[in-house]
């Protein structure tokens, strides 16, 4: 995708639906392609522990897109007051299931069951969420496959409008530790330089100033203007908000694609990949499943995934 932009022009905002679309197009031919191969389909298995309307209705989101893109979808819905033992009993079933190549837990987790503990239990080659200690290791080398979805439709995003990250003056503003952290070790890896900033300040408005790509996880409605942003900039939302029961993102929309080159927005930009990654990734970890560690990880992220 050209993102050539000349000064009369505004920006392109990303249609994310769009691109989940296709992305779970491309996923449904590649699920009969490898079923016609190896006469098995791919499964996702999700964790559902209590009741919570909005992750139930998240989870049958994720089984209408696993029903289009042909990978079987198993749940296992769970009291709230279930034992971190029974849990890691579940998981280690899960895990011994070979018709289950992915397994995810829906967050938060009700009580105070460690996560920590439960993303131990789960087979690293299943983790499509990325946070088992080995994949977080792998991602640490440079060898991830297997990231968060939040951070994979981000690649994802880069990937599919021919980015060279080579170079290219990234900030990353956001609190979150989960996010910002490994995010700058995937771009990082892509030889991009990376700042973060949590400094909401005169230190990063000045970074701001200066970047070409931004990615915000701020978590502050509005907070970023365009005034603020470097002309030409791609800036890409994860920051959800809520207003008046409204979702908003972290940028500041009205004069913004006026300035920049690419917005990737909240609502609409990244929210939709989210599930599609999560499919994705349950079918790169069925392909080191069933073709085993001939499946080149390193390959796959400089390639884009």
């Amino acid at each position: 995708m050209e993102l050539a932009k000349s000064a009369c022009e505004t920006a392109k905002v990303l249609d994310g639906r769009a691109m989940a679309v296709e992305i779970l197009e491309e996923i449904k031919t590649e699920v009969a392609a490898l079923k016609a191969q190896t006469g098995i389909t791919p499964g996702l298995a999700a964790i559902s522990i209590g009741e919570d309307l909005a992750g139930q209705l998240f989870l049958r989101r994720k089984r209408m897109a696993c029903d289009k893109a042909g990978i079987n979808f198993f749940v296992a819905y769970l009291p709230s007051e279930i034992s971190l033992k029974e849990l890691q009993e579940i998981i280690h079933s899960l895990n011994n299931n070979p018709k289950v190549h992915g397994i995810i837990i829906r967050l938060p987790i009700p009580g105070e069951i460690d996560i920590g503990a439960l993303s131990q239990t789960i087979d690293y080659r299943k983790d499509i969420d990325g946070l088992h200690p080995l994949n977080i290791g792998k991602l640490l080398a440079g060898t991830a496959t297997l990231v968060s979805a939040t951070l994979a439709a981000i690649t994802e995003i880069l990937g599919r409008y021919k980015i060279d990250l080579i170079g290219k003056r990234v900030l990353i503003v956001g609190r979150e530790e989960g996010f910002a952290k490994p995010l700058s070790m995937l771009l990082a890896q892509r030889y991009a330089t990376v700042s973060v900033t949590t400094n909401w300040g005169s230190q990063g408005e000045e970074l701001l100033s200066k970047a070409e790509i931004v990615i915000t996880d701020l978590r502050k409605p509005r907070a970023i203007k365009a005034s603020m942003l470097a002309d030409d900039a791609m800036v890409i939302d994860v920051g959800f908000n809520m207003i008046k029961g409204k979702l908003v993102g972290d940028i500041e929309l009205d004069g913004a694609p006026e300035k920049a080159r690419l917005i990737v927005p909240v609502p609409g930009g990244v929210g939709p990949l989210i599930i599609s990654m999560l499919l994705k990734n349950t079918l790169l970890a069925y392909r080191k499943q069933i073709f085993g560690p001939a499946l080149d990880e390193e390959s796959i992220w400089r390639e884009g995934r």
